[in-house]
């Protein structure tokens, strides 16, 4: 299964098995494990944005300034 559709699948159960492909259990996924991944993705986000900003600030197109001439 998807970890894209797990939180729809989880909406009634509080935890999925985690699986290999032979079918042996190598694990449970619950949604607090849903709840971090999804926190720590926003986080990652939230910083390249905040770099991006930065970068776009410190840069001399975004202020005006003429590009330097060769």
């Amino acid at each position: 299964m998807a970890a894209r559709i797990a939180p729809e699948v989880m909406r009634d159960v509080g935890h999925l098995p985690v699986v290999e492909d032979e079918g042996r259990l190598v694990g449970h996924l619950s949604r607090g494990d849903l709840l971090r991944a999804w926190r720590a993705r926003i986080e990652e986000e939230r910083e390249k944005e905040i770099v991006f900003r930065l970068r776009r600030r410190a840069s001399p197109e975004s202020v005006g300034d003429p590009p330097p001439s060769r």
